[in-house]
C-alpha cells in the first residue's frame, strides 16, 4: 500500500500510530495471559514473560524497546487518544500481575503487581538505550527476587 491508500484505510498517521499502539498492546496482554496460565511455579511463568519481552526488545541487535512502553508516553501529552491507551495496557498489566501474584497467596499483591508493570516498563527503557538483553535478563532476575521474596528492612528514624 503506498501513503494515501494507508491513509485511506487508517486515518491519518496520529491514527495509524493509535491503531499500531492498540495492537501491540493487544499482543502483549495475550502473551502475559499465556504465559501467567501455564502450569509452572509463579516464578517461572513470570521469568518466561520477561524473557520473552527482553527478547522482542532486542531482537536483531537493535535497540528496539517497545513503542508503547517507549513512545506512547511522550505522545501522551499531545494526544488524548494514545494516553487512553496507555493507560488502559499499564492497568490491564498492573491487575494480570496482581491477580497472578494474589492467586499464589503472595501479599501485597497490587504493589508487586505495579512494581512488575514497572520492571517492564524499565526493562522496555533500557532495550531502547541500548544494554544488552543478557544485562536485562539479570535486571530480571534481580528484580523478581526483590518483588517475589523482599526481605523487610528496619525503617530509619531519619
Amino acid at each position: 500500500l503506498n501513503r494515501p491508500n494507508l491513509y485511506g484505510a487508517f486515518g491519518d498517521q496520529a491514527c495509524m500510530y493509535r491503531e499500531a499502539l492498540t495492537a501491540v498492546s493487544g499482543v502483549m496482554r495475550k502473551g502475559l495471559e499465556g504465559a501467567l496460565s501455564a502450569d509452572q511455579p509463579l516464578r517461572a511463568r513470570l521469568e518466561a514473560f520477561f524473557r520473552n519481552a527482553v527478547a522482542v526488545y532486542t531482537a536483531g541487535g537493535d535497540a528496539r524497546g517497545c513503542i508503547v512502553m517507549c513512545t506512547a508516553p511522550g505522545e501522551s501529552a499531545e494526544d488524548p487518544g494514545v494516553r487512553a491507551i496507555l493507560a488502559a495496557t499499564i492497568d490491564s498489566l498492573d491487575q494480570a500481575f496482581s491477580q497472578a501474584l494474589a492467586t499464589d497467596g503472595i501479599a501485597a499483591a497490587a504493589t508487586r503487581g505495579r512494581a512488575l508493570t514497572a520492571l517492564l516498563q524499565g526493562l522496555a527503557i533500557r532495550a531502547r538505550a541500548g544494554v544488552p538483553a543478557a544485562a536485562l535478563l539479570d535486571q530480571v532476575s534481580e528484580q523478581l527476587d526483590l518483588i517475589l521474596n523482599p526481605t523487610p528492612t528496619p525503617r530509619s528514624a531519619g
